[in-house]
């Protein structure tokens, strides 16, 4: 049995771009720890929601269920893509603008740091 199935991927990239978008908003709006933890809610709370739908397929039509295999595909990932959305654009995004947030007198960034930056990083 092949676990990396088309059905398996389209669903794995609809939990993809649900954790891409939801993680964002929920952290800035809610204040929410949505991907922040060491099992992250943004995909295990969706994938919750897949088993108990799988497990209602599995009882009624067994034939159309998801396998094992295409489960472990799909939360995988769901977990690599819950890791986009904190590490590359907050992280990414607070790094280009603290040298310009914190530069003071005393640290001489303004001087030091900020000419090393390229124009098309720096935010205006």
């Amino acid at each position: 049995m092949k676990a990396v199935t088309l059905r398996a991927l389209l669903i794995g990239i609809g939990f993809s771009i649900f954790v891409n978008t939801c993680s964002p908003l929920t952290e800035s709006r809610a204040f929410s720890n949505f991907s922040w933890s060491y099992l992250p809610e943004g995909a295990v709370i969706p994938f919750l929601f897949l088993l108990f739908f799988n497990f209602l397929l599995q009882c009624l039509k067994p034939q159309i269920a998801l396998r094992s295999g295409e489960l472990f595909v799909i939360f995988a990932m769901a977990l690599v893509a819950n890791s986009t959305p904190i590490f590359l654009i907050y992280m990414f995004l607070s790094a280009i603008a603290s040298p310009l947030y914190f530069s003071s007198p005393e640290n001489k960034w303004e001087k030091e740091l900020t000419p090393l930056y390229e124009a098309w990083v720096v935010p205006k």
